[in-house]
């Protein structure tokens, strides 16, 4: 039986579209400066927390990782998505 779709997964999928766009596009995270995509950083940094607490899925921890590996680390610096196995033990909520 499939899972019904919330409406935040909805929003949630939408900004991960959105983040994979700009970094597509930039090779780096949006910049903490400019207003214009400041709520992109912001979901992004609110997900890294998630990871750290071990509160977030094991589907979406994939796709941040995937996209964390999009981003071109050595010229553009900024937040590094490092996690240890340890940090991902809770991958079911």
């Amino acid at each position: 039986m499939e899972r019904k779709v919330s409406r935040r997964d909805l929003q949630w999928q939408e900004k991960y579209e959105q983040m994979k766009v700009y970094i597509t596009e930039h090779r780096h995270l949006p910049s903490k400066k400019r207003q214009v995509n400041r709520g992109l950083r912001n979901w992004w940094k609110y997900n890294c927390r998630l990871v750290k607490q071990g509160k977030i899925s094991a589907e979406r921890l994939a796709l941040l990782r995937a996209l964390s590996e999009m981003r071109d680390l050595q010229e553009n610096g900024g937040m590094l998505f490092r996690i240890s196995t340890a940090q991902t033990g809770n991958q079911d909520k």
